[in-house]
């Protein structure tokens, strides 16, 4: 015999309370993201489709809105993708240790 399950209230109000979904069985509450991080080379390699697909992630990214957290690099598939965000506009965080700033493979702005 089928039961009737009683549904919790959400807790969560406004915006994030309308991104639940139901996942395995469980509700699951989707926060909204705010950035996304990128691993890629320091190298642009030796296909043009990287670069050109680097290009795109960036563009698009600051066009969602989306903050890019990468390696923090200047050079490669790093340097193109940071590049393609800033110049739309899009927010770019970069982490990179200390060794690698003071060898002047640092992103600047």
């Amino acid at each position: 015999m089928w039961e009737r399950k009683r549904r919790r209230k959400s807790r969560l109000r406004g915006p994030a309370a309308r991104q639940n979904i139901r996942l395995h069985g469980r509700d699951c509450y989707i926060r909204s993201v705010k950035r996304i991080c990128v691993f890629c080379g320091s190298n642009s390699g030796v296909n043009a489709a990287f670069a050109q697909a680097a290009r795109e992630i960036g563009a698009l990214l600051a066009r969602r809105e989306l903050g890019l957290v990468y390696g923090g690099g200047n050079v490669g598939l790093m340097g193109i993708l940071a590049d393609a965000a800033l110049t739309r506009g899009g927010e770019v965080i970069g982490v990179i240790p200390k060794a690698m700033v003071e060898k002047e493979l640092a992103h600047r702005v």
